[in-house]
């Protein structure tokens, strides 16, 4: 560590703040109508909006680690919610290597003091997320006194389970804003002149919807099904329609319900950001501060008699919402129309902050377009995958889908026109029999070119092969490992 009376060189703080199942068309920002969001509608309005930011892969784990390594999932090979958060190297196809050196690593030999706190089970320290950063908090304490200021507490997690008492597998924005606060206040007090980044992960918007009754009242006029949004209920309306047809379940209302709830989820959630947004006003460092607020995919609410994400490569699960605070930045609500991913994020961070960064990543660094400087490599086709399942491809308004049908092992192709089909509901390879060759053979050449065959990928996911009882009822718990 740094010398206390050393100079350290000026650095911009960073905060991460990821919105875990947040799908971009459920905003004010981008022209959702309810009220969902008027704090992160607020905050846009001074930073940056990416309009067509999407996700490689829709599922937790390995979204934020393309977010904090810069590279697609072939090439972290973090490919589902059970794989162990390793950052070790993977060979290109040219035989070099994919370092996957994470951003909390390379800021903590800058001098940062890193921090994280998370509200999901398979992002904490049982699956070596918490490796590379100075403290990663995982669950919140439940008693007074020296705990209270402890923010490596896994440990607790055996404690506790030893005594009897009960722990939550996820915990909601107001409790990892209530620890964000007092690790903040700690380490300011500590070294005002140390740089800090924190990762935040608000997890509300996932399943289980509950959010508090006053809210749903402002998105529901009621509802009097004996469906709730709990995991076990949307398991089953995802598994077992034609029995809650013969019982007489009203799937319109069941669905108007289930968006009501995930609004309402929304907007208990926005009002925390707005509490963080203020307080990092409060303590001075929000002009000073890179703040980078996403999502790590979205979520489907029925589109197609189907409750979640990690199902379908079209853009309710994989289009997320993507907003830039520079530091110093005195903008307006800057709107960037370019093609970004979620790889983008590490090489900007690197980019702002001016330390060297991880050669070869997948993703390229955000700031030329934020500062209107000619941009290279922003362009239409992005990828996007479902491990084991889908590829595709996405243009401006084509898509095409390759899937492998889990039962048959068939290849199964999709082909979509997004400009008169946006929620790509029609597949005109099995309605018209239009399947465009060049669009194929592009999707071919980058699976190909990337290492992206599940065939390849299947042997080499950095899975946790030791879980122990108890974490594998928790993650079941939360609509993992059916």
């Amino acid at each position: 560590e740094r010398p206390y009376d050393e100079p350290a060189p000026y650095y911009p703080h960073v905060l991460l703040v990821t919105l875990d199942t947040l799908r971009a068309d459920h905003l004010n920002t981008y022209g959702y109508e309810p009220s969902t969001s008027v704090g992160i509608e607020k905050f846009a309005n001074e930073a940056v909006v990416f309009e067509n930011a999407f996700t490689p892969i829709p599922i937790t784990s390995p979204a934020h680690a393309t977010i904090l390594t810069g590279n697609l999932p072939q090439n972290h090979l973090v490919l589902t919610n059970t794989s162990n958060f390793k950052g070790m190297p993977t060979i290109k196809p040219d035989g070099t290597a994919y370092e996957n050196v994470s951003v909390q690593s390379i800021l903590a030999d800058n001098y940062f003091s890193t921090f994280a706190a998370v509200s999901a089970l398979h992002l904490g320290n049982d699956f070596g997320w918490g490796d590379d950063f100075d403290s990663l908090n995982q669950y919140t304490p439940v008693y007074s006194g020296l705990m209270s200021t402890c923010f490596q507490i896994a440990p607790m997690r055996y404690y506790l389970k030893a005594g009897g008492a009960p722990i939550k597998y996820a915990r909601k924005s107001g409790e990892i804003l209530d620890t964000y606060i007092k690790w903040f206040s700690f380490h300011r007090f500590r070294d005002q002149r140390q740089p800090q980044f924190a990762w935040l992960h608000f997890f509300d918007v996932h399943v289980p919807y509950n959010p508090p009754d006053k809210d749903l009242e402002k998105f529901s006029d009621g509802y009097n099904g004996s469906l709730t949004c709990s995991g076990p209920d949307v398991d089953r309306y995802n598994r077992d329609k034609e029995s809650l047809r013969a019982e007489g379940l009203d799937f319109e209302k069941y669905l108007e319900y289930a968006n009501a709830c995930y609004d309402a989820e929304i907007f208990e959630m926005d009002d925390r950001f707005a509490l963080l947004i203020d307080m990092l006003h409060r303590f001075g460092i929000y002009d000073e501060t890179l703040i980078i607020v996403c999502a790590d995919h979205g979520e489907g609410i029925g589109e197609r008699e189907f409750i979640g994400h990690n199902s379908e490569v079209v853009d309710y699960e994989m289009r997320v919402p993507l907003i830039i605070k520079p530091p110093g930045y005195q903008g307006q609500g800057k709107r960037i129309t370019e093609p970004v991913t979620l790889c983008d994020i590490a090489p900007t961070i690197y980019d702002y902050v001016d330390v060297e960064s991880t050669p070869g990543m997948d993703g390229r660094s955000l700031k030329p377009l934020i500062e209107d400087e000619i941009a290279e490599g922003f362009n239409w086709p992005v990828p996007g995958m479902i491990f084991l399942k889908s590829h595709s491809l996405r243009w401006n308004d084509k898509q095409i889908v390759r899937s492998i049908d889990p039962d048959t092992e068939a290849v199964i192709w999709s082909y979509y026109d997004l400009k008169d089909d946006p929620g790509a509901f029609n597949n005109l390879y099995e309605t018209e029999g239009i399947l465009p060759e060049k669009y194929k053979t592009a999707l071919l050449e980058w699976i190909a070119g990337t290492s992206a065959d599940f065939t390849y990928l299947a042997g080499k996911a950095h899975e946790n092969e030791e879980l122990d009882e108890w974490i594998i009822e928790q993650l079941r718990a939360n609509g993992y490992l059916n």
